[in-house]
């Protein structure tokens, strides 16, 4: 069936006493179908040139009845079908329907099913949150294109106070559990104190089995609840997709994207820190907020500052705990890195605790600090620990090979060494290798593995270059168990 006005076209030229081939060509209309709308008693047009008054007070001719609705005597069937199950699918209402006779098509019977079935809207709740209530808080990426060319994928974490509409955003590095307590913890440093509830848009960094159906959380990420706990601050989490639990609660990561990230033009990594900054700046010191009609930090400091408790765990002090075991060789694994602890503790169960810049491993009365690792199959080992592992071993030859490998943890370089050292005294690498394990005991870790490292590059290797690199680096002092790592 043509529309109406494509039918009004071809009444006007029939009228015109244009030809029906001449008009088929026009209108691309069959000449048959051309044909039977010349048949037709439809009311005509309004005249060229005819005033509008006279359109209106022209009559009406009412429409024509068009073929009835082959599904419509089925109507009450379908409103009682889905009155019994009104989560019943449309194919298979058609499937009833045509065991009772129904032969028309399914668009039919989908569309009645449509207009019957009974839709469930939910309400949006409005959660206007009170001074010191909520706060809210996302991950976010985003690309920038940098003005020298190429573009970045950047991550950052964004928080905002739901009652003065405070907005705080960082850029970190990952998405991960750490990043995520870390740089909370310091947003609520900056914030002046804690919200009753942190409320988080997306829960799949912080909880790990959630219902399918409710949302509901049945298991929270075992690090994210501690740190939460011995924060202080009560968590809840808006399940993905679903906008009533959130109410009013504005799109913190979509603001920030579309006010900040996407409106600029940054030189690098250095820009864009410092243009973040200066937004924050205005938006949180100058700028009215559109939703309050009030600059957010004035309304924080009036009326949320005072609300906001203090927070009980600063960033620096922020500790994640883990349970660990100190193995056979006297090392404590964590993350593909390994930190040595005393031979006494060999077989322990331990608790470390993962601060930014440190590791700290406390098992039974042992107890043993080192600096963090952040690469991948790294080794922190301490010279008392070497030491205490050595006396524990029985045997010159279990000793032996027991220094080897404190040598080798060094890395490739060290392995490279060792290596070529064996092979050029098959018979007195035993005494290379019992005077570099001397030089580590003294100079400690990170001097030895330069060394290693420069001779390695070298043509010939030989135990008196490591001597020398080591000497000139740092003067041995007898005794020394310091660690330089």
């Amino acid at each position: 069936m043509y529309a109406g006005g494509k039918r009004r076209d071809i009444q006007l030229l029939l009228a015109g006493g244009v030809p029906q081939e001449r008009i088929a060509k026009l209108t691309g209309v069959s000449v048959r179908t051309i044909r039977r709308i010349g048949r037709e008693s439809a009311q005509p047009g309004p005249a060229l040139g005819e005033p509008a008054a006279a359109q209106a007070t022209r009559p009406v001719q009412a429409a024509r009845p068009g073929r009835p609705s082959t599904v419509e005597p089925y109507r009450e069937a379908v409103a009682a079908l889905l009155a019994e199950r009104p989560k019943l699918k449309s194919l298979e209402v058609l499937r009833r329907l045509r065991e009772r006779g129904y032969g028309g098509g399914k668009s039919a019977v989908y569309e009645l099913v449509r207009q019957l079935r009974q839709q469930a809207v939910r309400p949006i709740c409005r959660f206007e949150g009170l001074a010191g209530e909520f706060s809210q808080h996302d991950f976010g990426e985003v690309w920038i294109e940098w003005a020298g060319g190429g573009r970045t994928r950047v991550h950052f974490f964004a928080s905002r106070l739901k009652y003065s509409r405070y907005v705080l955003v960082s850029l970190v590095q990952n998405q991960r559990v750490e990043t995520l307590v870390r740089t909370l913890a310091g947003h609520f440093c900056r914030f002046g104190g804690l919200p009753l509830l942190a409320v988080f848009d997306r829960p799949g960094t912080i909880v790990t089995k959630s219902d399918p159906k409710t949302g509901a959380v049945l298991a929270w990420n075992a690090t994210f609840a501690d740190v939460a706990a011995r924060l202080g601050v009560a968590v809840e989490v808006c399940w993905p997709a679903r906008p009533n639990q959130k109410g009013s609660i504005e799109n913190v990561v979509g603001w920030a994207k579309h006010s900040f990230f996407k409106q600029r033009q940054f030189v690098d990594a250095d820009d864009l820190q410092l243009q973040l900054q200066a937004w924050l700046e205005e938006v949180n010191e100058r700028r009215v907020n559109r939703a309050t009609g009030r600059i957010p930090a004035e309304l924080l400091r009036q009326e949320e500052l005072g609300r906001l408790r203090p927070v009980k765990l600063l960033p620096e002090q922020l500790d994640l705990r883990y349970a660990v075991r100190v193995g056979p060789t006297g090392m404590v694994t964590f993350a593909s890195n390994r930190y040595s602890m005393p031979a006494e503790a060999l077989g322990y169960s331990a608790t470390l605790r993962l601060y930014a810049d440190r590791v700290v491993i406390e098992a039974g009365r042992y107890r043993a600090e080192h600096p963090r690792l952040h690469g991948r199959n790294q080794v922190s080992s301490l010279a008392p620990h070497r030491a205490g592992l050595l006396a524990a071993v029985s045997g010159q030859r279990g000793r032996m090979y027991l220094k080897r490998e404190h040598l080798l943890e060094l890395g490739r370089d060290a392995e490279r060494v060792l290596t070529e050292l064996v092979h050029q005294r098959p018979r007195q690498w035993p005494d290379d290798v019992e005077r570099l394990h001397e030089l580590l005991q003294a100079c400690g870790s990170a001097v030895l593995r330069e060394a290693f490292r420069r001779v390695a590059q070298r043509p010939r290797i030989s135990l008196a270059a490591v001597v020398r690199q080591v000497n000139g680096r740092a003067p041995l002092f007898a005794g020394s168990t310091e660690e330089r790592s």
